[in-house]
């Protein structure tokens, strides 16, 4: 949501307030519902950003990504314990043949060292995001939405401690 949302929002309440004669609360909550917000939440955020606005002349400061009520889905136990069970629990080699060449020290350090992050930023990240989307989350009643992107992917592998490092 941007600044032009808000502004419309705000436009909305106020006009509610002055050409319906609804009071404060009551208008708030109608046109937090016609931008679609719940109506409770919503008026109040509304109300708040408009009492600032009377007062101030300024419009909220946005903290994207920063809200208090939005948690990480690794944060749920249930989630996490079956994130770490897929991660622990899968073989993580394309080619078993060169996994056999790298677990027996035969392969170059070069080329031991690119199959390591082959595995690491490709193979994994987009193994989870297969899981996560396909099995986990309508196992759990999510909906998947746009999907997990590989990005968040590797982070959670980094938050489960999986790290690539060359001995």
């Amino acid at each position: 949501m941007g600044y032009k949302h808000i502004v419309l929002m705000q436009w909305s309440h106020l006009r509610l307030v002055i050409k319906s004669g609804h009071g404060w609360a009551k208008a708030a909550k109608q046109a937090a519902e016609t931008h679609g917000f719940a109506a409770n939440w919503g008026g109040r955020q509304l109300r708040g950003w408009n009492r600032q606005w009377v007062k101030d002349r300024k419009l909220p400061v946005l903290l994207q990504g920063h809200y208090a009520k939005i948690e990480s889905l690794l944060s749920d136990l249930a989630i996490a314990a079956e994130l770490r069970l897929y991660l622990r629990s899968n073989k993580w080699a394309i080619n078993p043949k060169k996994l056999t060449q790298f677990t027996q020290n035969q392969l170059s350090l070069a080329a031991a060292e690119q199959y390591l992050k082959q595995i690491m930023y490709r193979e994994m990240p987009a193994s989870l995001k297969r899981y996560m989307e396909v099995e986990l989350f309508p196992r759990v009643y999510l909906c998947v939405g746009r999907g997990v992107s590989l990005s968040t992917a590797c982070r959670w592998l980094h938050h489960e401690g999986f790290r690539y490092i060359s001995y």
